[in-house]
């Protein structure tokens, strides 16, 4: 190997760590951010769970001092019902400071999510089109090297379809209606034609906004659909994101409606002559699938005559 190629070589081989090390820190930073927000939910609940303590104490103390007479100790329990009152006045300040703190941490992981999604899912296509070419620059030097291969016969193996890896999740458990459908016996050229740049969102959810709910689902919805004890649904997780004072813009109550709700799921049908799909509904939801590698989505199945 000639000293260019083995330079080509090196710059592969670093990028393709660069690569592997931009899809390590996303997960881990989102990681790192749900962890930091269950953390922050239980220092919540245990300062709610300290206030309605002291609420308690302060209610015993005034009954106490209500029915007092002439051989209580009326000076020490005034004492210590004042003293309740002021530790539960400061616990109040408290709990409006982590309250304050927790807006200003939710604001921010929404925007380092839509950052970390767009950034890191971006950042790998490039990564992977550039090795791609330094391979098939190879390639191709290779070839030229042979002196049984004609100029007329060198090629180069065409890329993947995508840079991301693919992902198979048809392994988890889907709600009752739905079945998991692979992608590729979708009609994608004819069905996604219009749908193949930012500015065919315009439903209201952008293309970044979906691949955070595919996140999502993947990360924290699947995974418990099939849960023998504690199985999702959408009314659980409604329930969680009102104990987490999540709103429904910013929950996963959003989510899991996106993709099992009753309104607006993916329809897929059969084509009239009976080969690929078509699609009724769900279109962007496919392609953003399609766009991180998912080799199926979860449907419902249209039969002929059905509506």
């Amino acid at each position: 190997m000639s000293g260019d190629n083995r330079h080509v070589l090196a710059n592969s081989e670093a990028l393709t760590e660069l690569e592997t090390a931009i899809g390590r820190f996303s997960g881990q930073g989102v990681e790192k951010a749900r962890r930091a927000e269950a953390e922050m939910h239980r220092v919540r609940e245990l300062l709610e769970e300290r206030r309605s303590g002291l609420r308690r104490e302060i209610r015993a103390l005034s009954e106490r001092i209500a029915v007092a007479d002439e051989d209580d100790d009326m000076a020490a329990m005034e004492r210590q019902l004042d003293r309740t009152t002021e530790s539960l006045e400061r616990l109040r300040k408290q709990q409006r400071n982590v309250d304050a703190a927790a807006d200003r941490f939710r604001t921010a992981k929404v925007r380092f999510e839509a950052l970390n999604g767009d950034t890191a899912l971006a950042s790998r296509a490039f990564l992977r089109q550039t090795i791609e070419d330094l391979e098939a620059y190879l390639a191709l030097h290779k070839s030229g090297q042979s002196s049984d291969t004609s100029a007329s016969n060198r090629h180069v193996a065409a890329p993947p379809d995508t840079a991301i890896p693919s992902f198979d999740p048809t392994t988890f458990t889907l709600p009752p209606g739905f079945e998991w459908f692979p992608i590729a016996r979708i009609d994608t050229a004819r069905e996604l034609a219009d749908v193949q740049d930012e500015c065919s969102y315009t439903k209201g959810v952008s293309h970044s906004d979906m691949v955070l709910g595919f996140e999502s689902l993947r990360r924290d919805i699947l995974p418990r659909i099939g849960d023998s004890l504690n199985p999702v649904t959408g009314e659980t997780v409604a329930d969680e994101d009102a104990a987490s004072g999540v709103t429904h813009t910013d929950g996963m109550q959003r989510i899991y409606q996106a993709f099992f709700g009753r309104s607006d799921p993916i329809y897929v049908q059969p084509s009239a002559d009976g080969a690929l799909y078509t699609v009724s509904s769900g279109r962007h939801r496919i392609k953003v699938a399609m766009d991180l590698g998912w080799t199926a989505v979860p449907v419902k199945m249209r039969r002929p005559g059905q509506r």
